[in-house]
């Protein structure tokens, strides 16, 4: 009988489970049973939901200016999920925009634990867009799941944990444009496992860019009684760029030397003696202000970075300072550093097979292409990270299978290729020097100089790669074709031209 009560105790919260439904335009008078009886906004379906629910959010805007709490946690064997209708093309934006400036001004707090959000757009916050937070006990915050979501034009970073949160697993999510105008854009991190928090968090899948600060910073905090030390943060095929300029542009007016602009900040705190130590897979940064891709920034932690690839003229790597402990080292294996920048790495740190390393070179003819087109571009159907031919290793590459054999690195041939991405049996081609032609706005004018005949169609998009505006197909005149793009709608950020020959280009464009 004992035996029996307890596979019944297992059974009744998932057959109990309830999905609870969301609109934009739902009310208070319905009771969230059915698209057709929707609850109106998230807080009202968090203030509903049990352990093992589902909140469902109907695809569309979400005006707030209410910070959106979450404190009820779920549990280990059924967590709450928190999602969007369709994380691919039917997306919930929370729009913030009229919260204004705030430290308490957070978008969203998730201050418990065991829940899912998936398919969620977090903009215009007064402080973070999100954040992850034990609170003032440090009793919530953990076992989360963060998934396909976006954080741009925040007025602090994009997404942060702190006060012991732990465990969490950031998947496949965006951070940008985030911007601090009160402190002239020194703090605003695209993402920020940082000051306060606990151990054990991933990000995974991630990118982080344009943002007025780092990418993403793990800086440790000295003032607080129970301070974070000797915790370890994950960072796999992550991408970190164009971090340390107001809106990813470095010609800004608002630019200040108080935005870093680093890629992989790894840590550091104020006595230089507290200890972050970070795990970095297959991650991939350029274009940051500071030109260091990947910083120790003091950290007396472990720093471990395997087949990571940076683009810089700077120093793209520097870990040149010691660390603290029984155990503690710095690792740098199979990685890349090119563009003509350099790696600062301490000399008794554990190296092998790297761009520096005796026996090797690297040139831009090693990879499909240097060109960034796509890095900001949609993800794929499943939430995974654009495939596009930037930085990945040439069919001739003399990085290929070149690499050494680590714990936890998975690849294709012999051995490892050098670099974040991994030769595979669908590699991408490269645009050939006969199809590509040059693409270049002037006001609101897009300017192509067509080398064949063809057609093009040009579409504005979003920073998170979403189409705002499709403009059409257009003939290409062999002379020369320019497209009127008309008045930038608020929140632009690409131009996208492809031509009827199978190729695209993608160029920034910044509204005024």
């Amino acid at each position: 009988m004992r035996a029996a009560s307890l596979l019944l105790a297992w059974i009744v919260p998932s057959a109990m489970a309830a999905t609870i439904y969301v609109s934009p335009t739902g009310s208070g008078a319905k009771d969230g049973k059915s698209s057709a009886s929707a609850l109106a906004g998230p807080a009202a379906g968090i203030a509903v939901a049990s352990p093992g629910d589902t909140i469902l959010l109907a695809g569309g805007t979400y005006t707030l200016s209410a910070t959106v709490k979450i404190t009820a946690s779920g549990t280990a064997t059924a967590p709450i999920n928190l999602f969007a209708e369709n994380a691919y093309s039917k997306r919930a934006l929370f729009d913030f925009r009229t919260q204004g400036y705030g430290s308490a001004n957070q978008g969203i707090i998730l201050q418990a634990n065991w829940w899912h959000l998936k398919g969620i757009d977090v903009w215009g916050a007064g402080d973070n867009g999100m954040q992850i937070t034990g609170g003032s006990s440090n009793s919530g915050g953990s076992n989360n799941i963060v998934e396909w979501c976006s954080f741009y034009e925040n007025m602090d970073a994009g997404f942060q944990i702190v006060h012991g949160g732990a465990n969490n697993l950031v998947l496949n999510c965006d951070s940008h444009w985030n911007y601090d105008s009160l402190t002239s854009g020194g703090n605003a991190d695209g993402f920020s496992p940082k000051l306060t928090l606990g151990t054990g968090n991933t990000f995974r899948g991630c990118r982080s860019w344009g943002n007025s600060d780092d990418g993403y910073d793990g800086y440790l905090k000295e003032t607080e009684s129970s301070l974070p030390d000797d915790i370890t943060t994950t960072i796999e095929n992550c991408w970190a760029f164009n971090n340390g300029y107001y809106h990813g542009d470095p010609a800004s007016p608002k630019n200040t030397s108080s935005m870093n602009g680093t890629g992989f900040k790894m840590g550091g705190s104020a006595n230089a003696n507290q200890r972050h130590n970070q795990v970095l897979h297959r991650c991939l940064a350029f274009g940051n202000s500071s030109g260091e891709q990947f910083d120790q920034n003091n950290n007396a932690g472990s720093m471990t970075l395997i087949n990571c690839t940076a683009y810089g003229t700077g120093t793209n790597y520097y870990l040149n300072e010691a660390v603290l402990g029984t155990g503690k080292a710095i690792t740098v294996e199979n990685s890349i550093s090119a563009g003509g920048g350099k790696a600062n790495i301490l000399s008794s740190a554990t190296q092998a097979t790297n761009t520096w390393s005796t026996g090797f070179s690297v040139s831009d003819a090693d990879f499909q292409s240097v060109d960034t087109a796509g890095v900001r571009g949609p993800r794929q159907s499943d939430g995974s990270l654009p495939n596009i031919p930037f930085m990945h290793l040439a069919a001739a590459s003399k990085l290929i299978d070149k690499g050494t054999k680590v714990a936890g690195i998975t690849y294709n041939g012999t051995a490892p290729d050098l670099g974040a991405f991994e030769t595979g049996t669908t590699a991408l081609q490269p645009i050939g020097l006969s199809q590509a032609r040059q693409v270049r706005h002037n006001g609101n004018v897009l300017q192509i100089d067509s080398r064949s005949p063809g057609a093009v169609r040009v579409s504005l998009l979003r920073q998170d790669g979403r189409q705002i505006r499709d403009l059409g197909n257009f003939e290409l005149a062999p002379s020369g074709t320019e497209i009127r793009l008309g008045e930038l709608p608020r929140g632009l950020s690409l131009c996208r031209a492809a031509f009827s020959d199978g190729t695209e280009r993608e160029i920034s464009l910044l509204s005024p």
